[in-house]
């Protein structure tokens, strides 16, 4: 689900002129000063996922919970100002960040979904350590949650629809192959001939 929401914030900060790319997390390797500043959105292995009662009580199919997915969107943000210092890329993530919550916010209302803030700060030089990040400009953090429900279905993921053929309780496909310009069927099939 995350993953999905981040394709859809790249698109839309795209759009909104946010030249930060966005990508699907956890960060693979150390930042430096060569990485461009970025937006980057993980799960949140840290706090985990809450799950409580369905917002709604519908039928089809039944609702029985409501899993908020916890997820994690970090700002690296470096000014590009010559001799920029501290406040000048806070002053850059704080206009990233606006960006995102907005973004956010849309993505969410049109997946009929809601969106709750657990937390929203700059990571410290010892927290982006702990974290195995290093940076020279500063990382804000957006811990948040996603409503996704959880409804009495089976399990269907990725698997193909299946259906059994002929039998006692199967199923049978039969079909009329018209060859004709005539009102009667036809199932004579046509013949043809290949030269070389």
């Amino acid at each position: 689900m995350l993953a999905a929401i981040t394709s859809q914030l790249r698109d839309s900060l795209q759009a909104r002129l946010v030249p930060h790319p966005v990508r699907y997390g956890p960060e693979r390797a150390t930042q430096s000063s060569s990485v461009r500043p970025h937006v980057t959105i993980e799960r949140d292995r840290q706090q985990g996922d809450t799950i409580g009662p369905p917002p709604t009580n519908r039928r089809n199919p039944r609702l029985l919970y409501k899993r908020g997915i916890g997820g994690i969107c970090r700002v690296f943000a470096h000014s590009t100002v010559a001799g920029a210092q501290v406040e000048d890329h806070e002053r850059d993530a704080d206009k990233v960040i606006n960006q995102v919550i907005i973004a956010l916010r849309d993505i969410i209302v049109a997946r009929k979904s809601a969106m709750r803030i657990r937390s929203s700060r700059f990571l410290t030089a010892s927290e982006l350590a702990e974290a195995g990040l290093t940076y020279p400009g500063v990382v804000y953090e957006l811990r948040f949650e996603v409503d996704m429900g959880v409804a009495d279905t089976n399990y269907q993921a990725e698997a193909a629809d299946e259906s059994t053929f002929g039998g006692e309780h199967g199923t049978s496909v039969g079909t009329t192959l018209d060859l004709t310009d005539g009102p009667d069927p036809t199932t004579d099939l046509p013949s043809a001939s290949t030269r070389i």
